[in-house]
């Protein structure tokens, strides 16, 4: 049962939504989250690949920036990308590099960055360390929709069957 006073559950719901394609109903639940925490970082990464995913790369840039979170940085090279903001995705990038030297970084903050610049092959390969390191989101990749870029690639099947997931 979901706790309607929960951030955290407000923002999981949140991208449920996001992932059947219910795209006004998942604003109406990351709206209910940022009212109890307006800074829970899940629920800005949740915004963040909703904007992405709508195509709305200003929002997502907005919603992501500034950030200290791998993952969202991640997404946040790939709002750029996609905007067509080369230099601010390599920043970005750049900023990850920086980050690992003091922090842990997910291989899978690089992926997102990856695929947000159509860097394929490194896609992979941060996806296949980001199984190695037994990142959690990582078992999303199955059904999350910023993955589609590189889901027609025989190297997606084979990164599902490592996480004993089928297509």
């Amino acid at each position: 049962e979901l706790d309607p006073l929960s951030p955290g559950d407000c923002a999981r719901m949140a991208y449920v939504q996001y992932l059947k394609g219910e795209y006004q109903a998942a604003e109406e639940h990351l709206r209910r989250s940022f009212e109890l925490d307006r800074d829970y970082p899940e629920a800005r990464f949740y915004q963040g690949l909703l904007h992405l995913q709508q195509r709305e790369y200003d929002r997502a840039i907005e919603c992501l920036s500034p950030s200290d979170f791998p993952l969202e940085i991640g997404l946040l090279a790939a709002g750029y990308a996609r905007k067509g903001c080369g230099a601010q995705a390599l920043d970005c990038v750049e900023k990850l590099s920086r980050l690992k030297e003091t922090q842990y970084v997910t291989p899978l903050a690089k992926a997102f960055a990856a695929i947000g610049m159509e860097h394929f092959d490194l896609a992979f390969q941060r996806l296949d360390e980001a199984i190695d390191h037994k990142t959690s989101f990582v078992n999303m990749l199955l059904v999350e929709p910023f993955f589609d870029p590189i889901r027609c690639d025989p190297r997606f099947n084979r990164l599902l069957k490592r996480l004993n997931l089928s297509n």
